[in-house]
């Protein structure tokens, strides 16, 4: 757990970042505590970190002292500030926050107003009571892949929405052949940047041999593969099964209160979605074969899981079976992974 008492809170936007600073234990109003403004740019972070050596030296702590900056998740925006952070002030050991988490934790404070700056404060106190972890830059090949599976989905959103209003044929002939032009051009985008994918895939020999693993398993291809190891990066710097399915959010949620209500477990998405999308086609695709997974899956049925309940099951070993596969560096078969696929056993 990070031990720091200095934490700065960034609200990032296009062009500029605000940023607000505040104690751990201590009992600064949210409209006293220091709030400043800089732009999203390398000049703009070297000006926070001189700002921050300031506030820090008026709080009384030494002018070398460690402190935390925490921000929210906002896309390319968060990231490329994560980059200036660390590449300039890399002692303030930038961290990325789930939004979701610090929308309830600023619900939690009974804020009424909302300004950059008082996100900002909020940010702040969020990194002094949670303490959250230094984010970890993922390797550019990772992030490269990252971008190409994200834009090939969106391609294929593109491409599918466009073949359903192809299907609504129009009395106007250029309107039928324009529908028409715009599919040709999706269907061969989605080429191309499945192509981008193969070679990038090619460059690497690390993701070339990590692709092969993956796609040894039943139901995952080669853009599964891909999509996996962009949005998850490495998988061995998950240090247990437990990390990595809470990180891609298929870990079960239990729903119980006192000795009468005793809810269904379900599935907490509290993770990626991008990542439950693509396990759930691989999850489906794999109990229609003859495999441990389709096995797993019966065996489920059998003791009174719904389709769906034995489906997120199946989802969840799947994503740990991946890992231990990549740590082991061995490709798919079934006596190997049956341990894994023990029943409450990730």
């Amino acid at each position: 757990m990070n031990e720091m008492k200095i934490w700065f809170g960034i609200d990032v936007s296009k062009s500029t970042f605000d940023a607000s600073v505040f104690v751990t234990g201590s009992k600064m109003d949210i409209s006293s505590i220091p709030k400043s403004s800089f732009k999203r740019t390398k000049e703009g972070v070297e000006l926070f970190k001189s700002w921050a050596k300031e506030q820090i030296i008026s709080l009384n702590f030494p002018s070398d002292s460690k402190y935390g900056a925490v921000m929210e998740a906002t896309g390319s925006y968060s990231l490329a500030l994560v980059s200036l952070l660390l590449e300039i002030c890399p002692e303030c050991s930038p961290s990325i926050a789930d939004p979701k988490s610090v929308h309830a934790f600023g619900k939690s404070l009974r804020i009424r107003n909302k300004t950059d700056k008082t996100d900002a404060a909020i940010l702040a106190i969020y990194g002094a009571e949670r303490k959250p972890e230094k984010h970890e830059i993922m390797p550019v090949e990772y992030q490269i892949l990252k971008e190409l599976t994200r834009h090939r989905k969106s391609l294929v959103e593109m491409n599918t929405a466009a073949n359903l209003k192809a299907k609504e044929e129009s009395n106007v002939k250029i309107v039928n052949n324009v529908r028409n032009e715009v599919i040709r051009n999706l269907e061969k985008s989605i080429a191309k940047i499945e192509l981008a994918i193969k070679k990038h895939i090619n460059e690497y020999q690390s993701l070339k041999e990590q692709v092969l693993i993956l796609a040894s398993i039943p139901g995952v291809g080669l853009v599964i593969a891909a999509v996996m190891l962009g949005e998850l990066g490495d998988m061995r710097r998950f240090s247990s099964s437990k990390k990595i399915a809470a990180f891609a959010g298929v870990s079960p949620r239990i729903y119980e209160s006192g000795t009468s209500v005793k809810g269904r477990s379900k599935m907490c998405k509290e993770g990626q979605g991008r990542l439950r999308q693509a396990l759930f086609l691989t999850a489906i695709s794999s109990t229609r074969g003859d495999n441990g997974f389709s096995r797993f899956y019966a065996m489920l049925i059998i003791k009174g899981k719904t389709k769906m309940s034995a489906l997120g099951a199946v989802m969840r070993k799947m994503i740990c079976v991946m890992r231990r596969l990549i740590i082991d560096k061995a490709l798919y078969n079934d006596s190997l992974v049956t341990p894994i696929l023990s029943e409450g056993n990730c």
